[in-house]
């Protein structure tokens, strides 16, 4: 079975999978399969409490009488609740990141609405403003699944290399503070870009690579002019880095800490 990429590391594992295994970004369609199955679970629990109830029944009718009558009650009772917290729990205790057959429509609905909106801004080339309305929706509540855009990838490497570039801006200021938290996140957005992270997503275009290699290219000049990393060197760091199969920002933490005093403003 094809594994799929996880929008927030990057990293590849089962679609059936509830979360990311290494980052535990939370994958819907998996989570919702594994909540289903253990609703299953559940309801065959509640029948073999039937099933106990019965046998208990008849065992304690012969020594307890009166007392018997109490216990299946009670076990009625409960079993009675039981099936009514598992048959509302979908409507009222389902988590935020799982829809009902309703939202699911309304999602759709909004899908074919503004994916084409989208798509207009993407084939023009207007990728500023796709990014703005890339933001509102994805801070719209309810939650929208823009996974299922087709140029989810390439939007998604937009937004970082936007997240890299702003903190470029105080990059300066890191380098003079000595403040290796911050400067982890320009060595892990620059590092990603540097190693083309993005070229193993099938779902990007040609074009769509052109564009972004011009983006790795404006990181590779930052690994060099100021992280001042060889390209031997990087070429030595990629297998540690790559070691789970993606750049594990732990690591990137480490290599800001270890190498921080060769950075420059």
């Amino acid at each position: 079975m094809s594994e799929i990429k996880c929008p927030n590391c990057g990293a590849m594992f089962d679609p059936h999978e509830p979360k990311c295994p290494y980052c535990e970004y939370i994958n819907p369609a998996g989570a919702q399969e594994k909540y289903m199955q253990k609703l299953e679970q559940h309801r065959l629990k509640l029948d073999n409490v039937d099933e106990e109830a019965a046998d208990l029944y008849h065992t304690e009718m012969k020594k307890k009488g009166r007392r018997l009558a109490l216990t299946i009650g009670i076990t009625v009772a409960v079993i009675i609740l039981g099936i009514v917290f598992f048959a509302l729990k979908d409507r009222f205790f389902r988590p935020s990141y799982e829809r009902s057959s309703e939202e699911e429509i309304r999602e759709i609905a909004w899908q074919r609405e503004n994916f084409p909106k989208l798509d207009e801004l993407y084939e023009a080339g207007k990728y500023d403003e796709l990014l703005d309305l890339y933001d509102r929706f994805s801070l719209e509540t309810p939650y929208h699944d823009l996974w299922n855009w087709p140029h989810f990838p390439f939007a998604d490497c937009l937004v970082r290399f936007s997240l890299f570039t702003d903190s470029m801006e105080s990059y300066p200021r890191y380098v003079r503070e000595g403040n290796a938290s911050a400067l982890s996140s320009v060595v892990y957005a620059a590092f990603r870009f540097y190693y083309r992270d993005y070229d193993s997503d099938t779902r990007l275009s040609e074009s769509d690579l052109k564009f972004l290699d011009g983006l790795s290219a404006y990181a590779a000049d930052i690994v060099h002019s100021k992280l001042n990393f060889t390209d031997e060197e990087m070429s030595e760091l990629r297998s540690e880095l790559y070691s789970k199969g993606y750049i594990e920002f732990s690591a990137c933490e480490d290599i800001a800490k270890k190498y921080m005093n060769r950075f420059t403003e």
